[in-house]
């Protein structure tokens, strides 16, 4: 009896790694059932609902491959970002909105306002890889009034990376 029982341990640890790194599911928007966008571009969307770290992470970087293409998705990723989830998957779909680039830009300054700080905490890295000019008001105003000093923190090392910011003035 015994070793049928060490033998079921070890099936079952074997399905868990096959099954990548596993998260607490999500839940998805209900509108996101019924919004318009391309069929390629839901999947990945509903995948970073998924139960599993690696879909999230690999639906991330899909949805920041496609482009234009996956406009549609900005307010889920940002939506994704308010969600509990891993450090590697936030880090995924920051990566993801950057590559999403101007389209992506007015969704992650609206994010700065969100009450949890780790979201704050990436959205003002991000827009600083962004590198555009038109965020050093959003940053400027992330360093002079938010209440976390790592939010305040990252936000001078963002707007350091932004070429012809003007600091000095917006100081």
């Amino acid at each position: 009896m015994r070793q049928g029982t060490v033998g079921l341990a070890v099936l079952i640890t074997l399905c868990f790694l096959a099954a990548g790194p596993v998260s607490a599911q999500i839940e998805a928007p209900q509108d996101l059932f019924f919004a318009e966008m391309p069929d390629d571009v839901k999947v990945q969307t509903k995948n970073l609902y998924s139960a599993n770290t690696a879909e999230q992470i690999a639906a991330a970087k899909k949805l920041g491959q496609m482009g234009a293409k996956a406009e549609p998705a900005i307010h889920y990723l940002i939506d994704a970002l308010s969600k509990e989830i891993g450090g590697s998957v936030r880090q995924a779909i920051v990566d993801a909105l950057v590559k999403l680039g101007d389209p992506a830009k007015k969704a992650l300054t609206d994010a700065l306002k969100s009450p949890m700080p780790e979201i704050r905490r990436m959205v003002v890295l991000a827009l600083g890889n962004l590198k555009d000019p038109s965020t050093v008001d959003a940053l400027a105003a992330a360093v002079l009034q938010d209440a976390d000093p790592s939010v305040r923190q990252n936000a001078v090392a963002a707007l350091m990376k932004i070429e012809g910011a003007g600091l000095v003035e917006k100081m």
